[in-house]
């Protein structure tokens, strides 16, 4: 998660909080009293939902409109949800929940898909992967450090059940930097009725799995 900054001899950077540059704008929808606490340290999961499961239950509830390459078609924003738990153990943790459902709106409708992932649209064969909803979730992360600093630093968790479980491995293991542990929980096993050597896509043009 860490960044450099250099400029020319004699030149100025900036310091303080600053908008993403990927998030056009970002509103707080709802909150109750479930909102992240300023317990400085607390730990930080990030909580990836199923596919059958809207995350945007308790907590404050956020929704950014994608800029640059966050955005895929007619699908412009993410929604999520920051909420804090209470460990068996008494120890208070935050958690991140981002929504992955699409195209965007916020009736809590299952709308389609992308396992956490991003989509392909055409019809090449095979076809190829734009994983709009990873790099979605890396610039979140971004936004949580500025946005609660009282998170832990070094304290990074990811966990997700099904869909939510099959994303903690493809893209929490990829990024061993950034969390301390994972847990996937009962994954979904990425399975093709075609058989080998085929792998399920999830498909924006059909809302179906190719």
């Amino acid at each position: 998660m860490g960044e450099s900054y250099s400029c020319a001899s004699g030149g100025v950077i900036a310091g303080g909080r600053q908008r993403s540059l990927k998030f056009a704008g970002i509103t707080l929808d709802a909150s109750d009293s479930f909102v992240p606490t300023a317990v400085a340290g607390q730990p930080l999961m990030l909580e990836l939902h199923g596919s059958g499961t809207n995350p945007l239950q308790v907590g404050a509830f956020w929704h950014a409109t994608m800029l640059a390459d966050l955005a895929y078609l007619t699908d412009t924003h993410l929604y999520w949800a920051a909420r804090t738990r209470t460990g068996p153990t008494g120890v208070v943790y935050a958690a991140i929940q981002p929504r992955d459902r699409h195209p965007d709106n916020n009736d809590g409708a299952i709308n389609l898909n992308s396992y956490h992932m991003g989509w392909t649209d055409n019809s090449a064969s095979p076809k190829v992967m734009n994983l709009v909803q990873e790099r979605r979730m890396t610039e979140l992360l971004k936004w949580v450090e500025r946005e609660y600093p009282q998170f832990s630093k070094t304290k990074r968790y990811m966990t997700g059940a099904s869909v939510g479980a099959w994303a903690t491995m493809t893209y929490g293991i990829r990024r061993h930097d950034v969390f301390a542990a994972l847990y996937p929980d009962r994954p979904r096993v990425r399975y093709s009725s075609t058989g080998a050597p085929y792998i399920t896509l999830p498909d924006w043009q059909s809302g179906q799995i190719t």
